[in-house]
């Protein structure tokens, strides 16, 4: 294992041991703030006014009064057209209108994050309506007072939820930094346990569930690490599988090679599902990539998942593959001016374009003329470089691995 690694996993199990105190301390937080909201709010919605907004007879929304009967009715009641009838259109307010306040107030949880908007569009309707400074009917009286005490009591209940919910978040935020030291020891615990599905799954959580969060140098390389290990038997299986296929379609006869398809098919959906997953993961990153480094680094693994797709994929799958992997390839090429010659991601990424031109895209001498180059250009900056750096150990050791690549096409050509 790895020297610094290891003291790494020492230091974040001594900080796992302090985290695990608060973590149960933020719970308990966390619960006391919950009965807190459900108390608040059960206390806050029980005496709410039941405003209706629908024609008792018919179901239909109202338009109109009537002050003889003192209720609400829609344009198809028959019955008052002797009564005193009087029309919202002549208050100022429309169908429209009516509409529009009743999915205001009916959508309490979703409109709480525009409150101010909410605000605004009440307020609008009380001047529209005419209701504010209106002392001519009992109608019109009651009306603006039910609306008015609806709207105050309305806005006192949504401030007192938003300010909760405040404190839960700031609790879950708190949470969230304790579970994402967890998340980065048992990544690298899994790791040194070849269980590469939880190594993937830890790092998962931690993109998606802290949106704001910039992955350093070193997670994204567990990132990279889980993503690839996790597919790995999954590809050795698809070329297995796909030697036997070509070997039973070779035969007159075969009563095997359904089964073969069938089984091959399964193998296709597990890695799509898996590559698209990946891609995902990665376009939540892309964002919050800042320097150049990061977004060659992840536009490279896009670009890789792709390829891999379109290595197992075939007819319209496989050119959609394809397509991806080079467009994402491209959006790395984009950003390499500002890194050194032999940055191992730089030439991380020229090593896979290769492998893309001579294996996907069967341009052999494209895949020739790219290792050369890569070749060429690293040779003066390596001749210099300190060859017990890491950085340097592993931009040796891509280099080697495209010179191999280089040697094998070469001699097939």
């Amino acid at each position: 294992m790895n020297k610094e690694l290891e003291n790494r996993i020492i230091n974040l199990q001594d900080n796992y041991k302090k985290i695990k105190k608060e973590k149960e301390e933020l719970q308990k937080n966390y619960l006391t703030l919950k009965k807190e909201l459900e108390k608040k709010e059960k206390s806050y919605f029980q005496n709410l006014p039941d405003f209706n907004f629908q024609c008792n007879l018919h179901s239909k929304i109202y338009n109109s009064y009537c002050k003889t009967c003192q209720m609400n009715i829609c344009d198809i009641c028959s019955n008052h057209s002797y009564h005193q009838v009087i029309s919202f259109s002549n208050l100022g307010m429309t169908n429209n209108e009516l509409k529009e306040m009743e999915i205001l107030m009916k959508n309490f949880d979703e409109n709480l994050r525009k409150m101010e908007v909410i605000k605004r569009n009440i307020k609008s309707f009380f001047d529209k309506a005419k209701l504010i400074n209106s002392n001519t009917s009992i109608f019109e009286n009651d009306t603006k007072n039910n609306f008015i005490k609806f709207y105050i009591e309305w806005l006192g209940a949504a401030n007192e939820k938003i300010k909760v919910n405040q404190m839960i978040n700031d609790i879950t935020r708190q949470y969230s930094s304790k579970q994402y030291e967890k998340n980065i020891y048992l990544t690298m615990l899994a790791e040194q346990c070849n269980y590469f599905n939880d190594m993937y799954n830890y790092m998962e959580d931690i993109v998606k569930f802290d949106k704001d969060k910039i992955l350093s140098s070193d997670e994204r390389n567990l990132l990279s690490i889980a993503m690839k290990n996790k597919i790995s038997n999954n590809m050795s299986a698809i070329r297995t599988v796909s030697a036997y296929l070509n070997k039973e379609k070779r035969k007159k006869k075969s009563d095997y090679l359904p089964y073969i398809i069938e089984y091959k098919q399964k193998l296709m959906i597990e890695l799509e599902e898996n590559c698209y997953k990946f891609i995902e993961v990665i376009d939540l990153l892309l964002p919050k990539a800042k320097d150049d480094q990061s977004k060659v680094f992840y536009y490279k693994m896009k670009g890789d998942y792709y390829r891999k797709m379109a290595e197992a994929e075939e007819g319209n799958l496989k050119k959609e593959a394809t397509e991806g992997a080079k467009k994402s390839y491209d959006n790395a090429l984009q950003y390499i001016k500002t890194l050194k010659i032999i940055d191992p991601i730089r030439l991380g990424l020229f090593l896979n374009l290769s492998v893309y031109y001579y294996d996907t895209l069967e341009n052999h001498q494209k895949a020739i003329e790219i290792s050369r180059n890569t070749i060429k250009e690293s040779e003066k900056d390596l001749k210099n470089a300190d060859e017990e750096d890491d950085e340097i150990k592993d931009a040796i050791s891509i280099i080697n691995i495209i010179k191999e690549n280089l040697t094998m096409w070469e001699s097939e050509l």
